[in-house]
């Protein structure tokens, strides 16, 4: 299964209605990201199973996803993972409280030193899923990306008390948002030609353009 192109909402409605699929079919992970979804069926499922099933489901997903079990060892994690993250194979079964705490990791975002602060502290808030704004820093391996980072503890099922951290790409949302902010800045300091010249500069650069244009049609 592969997803493309999808916003914060589908994406999240989509990991709960996959969780809720597989959890009538015969169970496997009882969790959801606003409320626990109780599994369902006959046959109970085993722990490997439900690792089995997870990793095809991150596969899958065009956001970085890795599922941590109650230690926070890394049970597995998706390719996104190393295209947005640089995570690789070598994390399998390790603590990613540890992880996050690599300079390797760390230099990879903006402020890596606080994001793996916030992130261990949210893991000893029980019951508060955070949030979190994360910049990736261009370098020769991956591009510039805005992710939000978020946390759901699987509720239910023999895979209770397990972790499924989701790194969303908001990059196109971020720029957007910060180009509008840039157009009314320009709408405040400037007037005529010159204000649409500025406009289109600050547009095509933020959005990353090769060129842009405001045109207008006589009818």
């Amino acid at each position: 299964m592969v997803f493309k192109e999808l916003g914060n909402s589908q994406l999240s409605e989509l990991l709960d209605s996959l969780l809720l699929a597989m959890s009538l079919v015969g169970g496997v992970l009882g969790v959801s990201r606003n409320s626990p979804v109780e599994a369902q069926g006959r046959d109970e499922p085993n722990e490997v199973s439900c690792r089995k099933i997870a990793a095809s489901l991150l596969a899958g997903l065009p956001s970085a996803a890795l599922l941590l079990d109650q230690d926070f060892r890394v049970v597995c994690w998706n390719p996104m993972c190393d295209v947005v993250l640089g995570l690789s194979q070598r994390i399998r079964g390790r603590d990613f409280r540890e992880v996050v705490l690599e300079p390797s990791f760390q230099q990879t975002i903006e402020d890596g030193a606080e994001l793996a602060h916030k992130i261990r502290t949210g893991y000893l808030n029980a019951g508060v899923e955070p949030r979190l704004e994360v910049h990736v820093l261009e370098s020769p391996d991956r591009a510039e990306r805005w992710l939000e980072y978020s946390s759901s503890v699987i509720e239910t099922g023999p895979c209770a008390g397990w972790r499924l951290e989701i790194f969303d790409d908001i990059s196109v949302q971020h720029r957007t948002k910060s180009a509008l902010g840039t157009i009314y800045s320009e709408l405040s300091a400037r007037t005529g030609n010159e204000f649409f010249r500025s406009v289109v500069r600050h547009l095509a650069s933020t959005l990353k353009m090769d060129f842009a244009v405001i045109a207008g049609f006589n009818r």
